[in-house]
């Protein structure tokens, strides 16, 4: 019955050069999900029938998200902080385009096809497009998204243990800052 505030901060890995390893990417613009296709019969090679892109992206509460980028840029400083679509997959693997000579996965054009539904793409995890989209559908629930950029895909640069650990601390902090300080 009450009004529910939840902002998801997690790990991620960086597919846009901006979205280095130890920088926090706010999902301002939302997430969109990427899926293996179960019904697919043919992995053999690349095909827009071997993985589910969404069309439309699970948005943010706008005030909320706006509120934990500014939060997170407080106490990240500008430079730590990037605003960009994310994509959810439904594996740690094969949706998130990771290759491995013994699967057959088809996955080496699924970052491309999401390029051209929708533009850049800063971060690739699990959680956030599902997490949103039921928050989009509940009653009263705003709800954002971020996470620390763990590794980056496309340098293959990661992060190291401390680097990780201090930006997810100040990242929660302003998590907190930013769900104790929402309307609701």
């Amino acid at each position: 019955e009450r009004p529910q505030v939840m902002i998801r901060l997690g790990s991620c890995g960086g597919v846009a050069a901006a979205a280095t390893p130890g920088v926090v990417v706010a999902n301002t613009p939302g997430s969109v999900r990427c899926s293996r296709n179960v019904d697919c019969e043919d992995f053999s090679a690349p095909s827009d029938d071997c993985y589910l892109i969404t069309k439309n992206p699970a948005m943010p509460d706008e005030g909320l998200a706006s509120a934990l980028a500014a939060s997170l840029r407080k106490e990240l400083g500008n430079a730590n902080v990037v605003e960009g679509l994310n994509c959810s997959a439904d594996s740690f693997y094969d949706a998130q385009w990771r290759k491995d000579p013994n699967f057959k996965d088809a996955n080496t054009d699924v970052l491309a096809r999401l390029q051209a539904m929708h533009g850049a793409v800063a971060s690739v995890e699990m959680e956030s497009f599902y997490l949103l989209h039921l928050a989009k559908h509940a009653k009263r629930m705003k709800a954002a998204s971020c996470a620390v950029v763990a590794a980056n895909r496309i340098s293959g640069a990661v992060v190291d243990r401390d680097a990780f650990k201090a930006a997810e601390r100040a990242a929660g902090v302003a998590v907190l800052s930013a769900v104790a300080a929402a309307e609701l």
